[in-house]
């Protein structure tokens, strides 16, 4: 059975949105999802379903408004995508190092994952935006942002944000630790 990790936008963030992510495991498990694992609790779930991504998408998407009366655009990725995400990252050791240092050891590593791939006229935007040392590079439908002043006060960040509404951001030790689970679940027997 296929594995996916869904990374849900908005959730828990402020003062809206706000899911517990039992409540949400719980409203996964009637439908058709089984071994449902969440990663902290902003919206980063790890499942089964024998269903096409599209379908996943819409169902995800329906239990969020139906039961949690949250409009979240649902990114998804399967098991093989999010290896394929970790594998690809850009940036040097010593570049994520002097951006960590930059930004006081608070995070600089993130990766905007986008629904689709953003188009070539909000890349030229984006990469105007590439001052202080931050950096963009795009690699299938994500991008990889290093942000040296960190995600709040970085105008890169922000403008990927209002440029490419279908899509949530995640730091990349995020992505990391949701790629472990699902190459953990991969590897875990199921019953027949």
């Amino acid at each position: 059975m296929p594995v996916f990790a869904a990374f849900l936008r908005g959730v828990n963030v402020g003062r809206t949105g706000r899911i517990k992510m039992a409540d949400l495991k719980q409203a996964l498990a009637e439908q058709p999802f089984t071994q449902i694992t969440t990663y902290l609790q902003s919206g980063n779930l790890v499942f089964c379903c024998d269903e096409p991504a599209d379908a996943v998408i819409k169902k995800l998407e329906t239990v969020l408004q139906m039961q949690f009366a949250l409009l979240s655009p649902v990114i998804l990725r399967t098991a093989a995508e999010m290896r394929a995400l970790v594998a690809a990252h850009p940036f040097t050791i010593a570049a994520i190092r002097q951006a960590a240092l930059q930004s006081g050891n608070a995070e600089s590593y993130y990766v905007q994952l986008c629904a689709t791939p953003p188009p070539k006229r909000i890349l030229d935007t984006l990469q105007t935006l590439q001052t202080g040392g931050a950096q963009l590079h795009l690699a299938g439908s994500d991008l990889y942002l290093l942000l040296p002043g960190g995600i709040r006060n970085s105008k890169l960040a922000q403008k990927a944000a209002q440029l490419v509404p279908l899509a949530t951001v995640r730091n990349f030790k995020t992505i990391c630790a949701v790629t472990a689970l699902t190459t953990k679940l991969e590897a875990t027997p199921r019953p027949l």
